[in-house]
């Protein structure tokens, strides 16, 4: 029996990634820095309970990021009380 998720993979077209899940790029920049785009654009699809590696470590630089960001604010405007 196919399900949803494999119903939206024929659909899209996409490709297993090698970090998991899968992928289609839908749009890259004409303009190159040394041979690599400026942005791109991809879909990207994990079925319940897959795992991406890549997808794991992207949410621990943003986490990383929010955290240093508030300790920045927090450091700059040491005058005004902020919520947690």
């Amino acid at each position: 029996m196919s399900s949803e998720a494999d119903r939206i993979i024929a659909l899209l077209d996409l490709k297993p990634h090698p970090e998991g899940g899968y992928f289609r790029e839908t749009f890259r920049d004409e303009g190159a820095h040394k041979g690599r785009a400026h942005s791109t654009a991809i879909l990207d699809l994990l079925r319940a309970g897959e795992v991406s590696r890549w997808q794991e470590l992207l949410m621990q630089i943003l986490d990383d990021l929010e955290r240093m960001l508030a300790f920045s604010i927090r450091v700059h405007h040491d005058d005004t009380t902020l919520p947690d």
